[in-house]
């Protein structure tokens, strides 16, 4: 009897134990500070604590004992992860619901867990992070499940603003024009934007965790010294250099760099900005080669001369062997040498003396066609000009050639030859033309000057001739105009002793005329000794003429009928003047004529035209 009773006494204990147990378990789920709910094997909620009431907005109250489960996270009816646990569902099923979001642990295959977004918690939904997990009983058979959330809202948000500002950074590192360069802080490539890949040729698939092979190798040294004084400063400032492009070609950069560190344990980047100033350098240095060349033109009166001078130019700024300027000979149909400037002396004298035929240089193709051309491979195309290398013995591996014009015809060609660095490229092209065009002005200039010497020379000539010939006129009017003067005296005297006959009048005319030949002599050998002599005694030779000519008309004619009649008629045939035809115009018509056809003249000119009329 009293072993029953103790026994009795022994098993109420444990029961009281085990029901304060479980009060305390479940006390300790209740007041949980993150939500946990449990469900039977029969998917019924067994418990809902307080965490959950808050996160859902259902009280525990009306969830416990229902399989409402779901309507704490969705707006219909479907499993959540307890349930599938219980279900001991395969993961087909559980991704079909979860898709990528559901991870399971390997090492048990009743835990699971993933982070979704409920839209239909309040206020404007949720994201989650869950577990899931079997609650088995003492036969390790599935009891139940219990499932734990964690609102990660807050994570998430800041994880999609995090995403977000990268997405952004990354859209302006890919818009920004210049080259960027994102280092780890071994100096392995992390990170290139399109621009760099655009001006250097590298992709980020080719370089990233490399070390980028762009520094030439005589300017090493200087890189490793720039580089000791960038960690002691942390900070690069506008460092102007070169680098190297993949394909070998070196590009004028300035550079800008910083480093960042991020959290203690993880290791610092360097951010780099590179600007290519490669075709600021060069523009800038042709402006100053054409200033240069243009402001020396004075220097060389010779035209030859000058053209050795451009040559000299070319061959410095484009880092070339030879320079030459070919002219065109019209008569001949070939090419000379005006002007040439070689690394080898011998080559450059050489060449003075050599013409070519328009088929035996690359020059005569330009010539011909007008357009500028270039062989980087002159070397291996020796069959086609094989008499340049013969004629000059000299070795072409590259050749540049440009035309030089004036006004609407070639006059010869601008070569450059044998480039040391690089192939010749649309860069030096230009380069040429724009000093082909200064060229050619100054050819033009030349030839000007040429035939204006020459044309004064003919004038001095001629001016010679014409003193001459007036100096013989001067002196040979004096030996007949004295004969002249001599017989009208003898004829005078003569005359005297024929009182009838009226003559005084007409010798005297006779007089006046033969004085006027001995006044135009002497005026004659004024102008050669270019002495001034003034208009009012040639106004009154005029006048006596006219008086002279009027009073010769009236003698011939006066014993006619009608001598005044006659004498005007004779005057008007002579001396009168063509009839004026005229005819009535509307003037504002007659000017706007005038006006259009005067417009091309001034029509650049911004002219006001007002019109009074009295």
């Amino acid at each position: 009897m009293d072993n029953s009773r103790n026994v009795s006494t022994a098993l109420e204990k444990k029961i009281a134990a085990l029901e304060e147990e479980n009060q305390l378990l479940k006390n300790i789920i209740h007041k949980a500070p993150i939500p946990i709910f449990v469900l039977d094997r029969s998917h019924r909620i067994s418990h809902f604590n307080e965490a959950l009431e808050k996160l859902s907005g259902f009280r525990a109250a009306d969830m416990i004992g229902t399989d409402f489960q779901w309507k704490a996270f969705y707006g219909q009816k479907r499993p959540v992860m307890a349930d599938l646990i219980i279900d001991d569902a395969p993961d087909e099923q559980i991704i079909a619901l979860y898709g990528p979001k559901y991870k399971k642990a390997f090492s048990d295959r009743k835990l699971s867990a993933a982070t979704d977004f409920f839209p239909d918690l309040p206020p404007h939904g949720k994201w989650l992070f869950f577990t899931a997990a079997a609650v088995t009983d003492t036969r390790g058979e599935i009891a139940g499940a219990v499932e734990t959330l964690q609102d990660v809202t807050t994570e998430k948000t800041r994880e999609q603003e995090v995403f977000e500002l990268y997405q952004t950074y990354q859209k302006v590192l890919e818009f920004i024009p210049y080259p960027i360069i994102l280092y780890d802080a071994n100096g392995f490539v992390t990170y290139v934007n399109p621009a760099f890949s655009t001006v250097f040729g590298w992709t980020l698939e080719e370089i990233k965790g490399a070390i980028l092979p762009f520094v030439p190798e005589n300017l090493k040294e200087e890189t490793t010294q720039m580089l000791d004084r960038f960690k002691e400063e942390q900070r690069l400032t506008r460092y102007e250099t070169q680098r190297l492009t993949k394909d070998g070609r070196r590009r004028d950069v300035v550079i800008w760099a910083a480093s960042h560190t991020w959290y203690k344990g993880r290791p610092g980047e360097h951010f780099v900005i590179l600007r290519d100033i490669t075709e600021e350098k060069r523009l800038a240095a042709n402006n100053r080669s054409i200033m240069r060349i243009s402001a020396a033109l004075p220097e060389y009166p010779e035209l030859e001369d000058l053209m050795d001078y451009i040559t000299r130019e070319i061959k410095e700024l484009l880092h070339t062997e030879g320079a030459v300027v070919l002219l065109y000979d019209e008569i001949k149909n070939d090419l000379f040498f005006l002007g040439a400037s070689y690394d080898d002396s011998d080559t450059e004298q050489r060449a003075r003396k050599i013409r070519f035929a328009l088929d035996e240089v690359l020059a005569g193709k330009v010539l011909q066609t007008g357009r500028p051309a270039v062989d980087n491979q002159a070397d291996k195309d020796l069959e086609s000009y094989p008499e340049r290398e013969r004629k000059l013995g000299y070795k072409t591996r590259s050749i540049l050639c440009v035309p030089i014009r004036s006004d609407s015809r070639i006059t010869g060609i601008l070569c450059a030859i044998n480039k040391k660095q690089n192939p010749f490229d649309d860069n030096d092209m230009e380069l040429m033309t724009m000093i082909a065009g200064t060229v050619g002005i100054s050819i033009e200039n030349a030839r000007f000057a040429q035939a204006l010497k020459e044309a004064y020379l003919d004038v001095a000539s001629m001016n010679r001739a014409k003193d001459k010939a007036i100096n013989h006129l001067s002196h040979e009017l004096k030996t007949p105009v004295a004969v002249l003067t001599g017989s009208l005296q003898i004829l005078e005297k003569k005359l005297a002793d024929l009182p009838q006959v009226k003559t005084a009048s007409t010798l005297n005319r006779i007089q006046r005329n033969l004085n006027r030949i001995v006044q135009i002599q002497e005026e004659t050998a004024d102008i050669m000794d270019k002495k001034i002599y003034g208009a009012k005694d040639f106004l009154l030779v005029m006048l006596q003429t006219c008086k002279d000519e009027l009073e010769t008309v009236i003698e011939q004619h006066l014993d006619e009928e009608n001598p005044m009649e006659v004498v005007q008629a004779v005057i008007e045939k002579e001396f009168g003047s063509p009839e004026l035809n005229y005819r009535d115009i509307t003037f504002s018509q007659a000017f706007d004529t005038l006006f259009d056809s005067l417009k091309p003249a001034f029509d650049f000119r911004n002219l006001d035209i007002r019109i009074t009329m009295d």
